[in-house]
């Protein structure tokens, strides 16, 4: 088993997440999100050989994953595509081919979540005068209707993405923890299954649906995701390590997966991630 220090914080982020990835199973890639895009490419060299992805960026279903690029990402995934859907992506998602297929996952990205895994990705502050306007939904109401599992990826733990109460409701998790709630509503997918952040794994408890500590990655104490998260969480009594990624893993993402690590994006902010930007740009570049 690889110590902490022959690993990142990110590969064992996509080693995780690429864990829970089945063969067959077809993955829905949102815009501009490289750690769930990394675990789907590492899934596909290694247990899940026909597992598909469907790329936001092209509107495009294919079953070779692009290469992690700035550059030539969408225009390989269009190049190399079993069917190019275009702008009536939606209708084609939601229509009977989507329910002949066994499991479809997305991996979400949220702005807040809520204790029931209820999410936000529109707005921060109230709906008439917002602090910050974000990307919105982008048909996340409909598709949570079809899903059979639902991730969540929080790249940076912290109390104002996990909330008591959420500014607004973009997607539906469990509700108030009542299923019946929910069936009334008429949801139907899966729900929330697995929350994955750079201090931990969260799952969901199958009496209450609230969420709760599934393991802690390495050096990470349960008091610090405690002290990180804006409500309580349920701990069970005894928490375990979160498995670390194998050397094969961590080969595989460093050398074929992501070589200009742009995997790292999604903990950066300002200079550090202009600048992470601009260097994997030039050195693509240089090889395109």
């Amino acid at each position: 088993m690889l110590a902490s220090k022959d690993f990142t914080i990110e590969e064992l982020l996509i080693a995780a997440m690429a864990r829970e990835i089945k063969d067959g199973d077809f993955i829905m890639h949102g815009f501009g999100i490289w750690t769930p895009y990394a675990a789907f490419a590492l899934a596909k060299k290694t247990h899940a050989p026909h597992s598909l992805l469907f790329c936001c960026n092209g509107f495009c279903v294919t079953k070779e994953p692009p290469p992690m690029s700035l550059i030539m990402y969408e225009k390989f995934a269009i190049e190399n595509a079993m069917q190019v859907v275009g702008a009536d992506f939606m209708n084609w998602i939601m229509g009977p081919r989507i329910f002949s297929q066994a499991n479809y996952i997305e991996f979400f990205t949220p702005a807040q979540i809520d204790p029931f895994g209820n999410f936000n990705v529109h707005l921060i502050g109230s709906y008439e005068k917002p602090k910050v306007r974000l990307p919105g939904g982008g048909g996340i109401s409909e598709v949570l209707q079809i899903y059979n599992r639902l991730f969540y990826y929080v790249p940076v733990h912290e109390k104002r993405v996990f909330v008591p109460k959420l500014d607004f409701i973009s997607g539906v998790g469990y509700l108030n923890g009542n299923l019946e709630e929910r069936r009334r509503a008429g949801i139907t997918g899966g729900g929330p299954y697995k929350v994955f952040t750079n201090l931990c794994v969260l799952g969901f408890d199958e009496s209450t649906n609230r969420m709760k500590i599934i393991s802690v990655h390495p050096g990470v104490t349960v008091d610090q995701v405690k002290e990180n998260t804006g409500f309580e969480l349920l701990v069970p009594h005894s928490v375990p390590q979160t498995t670390p990624p194998s050397e094969e893993d961590v080969k595989l993402i460093r050398n074929e997966i992501d070589p200009f690590e742009l995997r790292r994006l999604e903990s950066l902010s300002g200079a550090n991630r202009m600048s992470l930007i601009e260097q994997a740009y030039f050195k693509e570049l240089g090889k395109t």
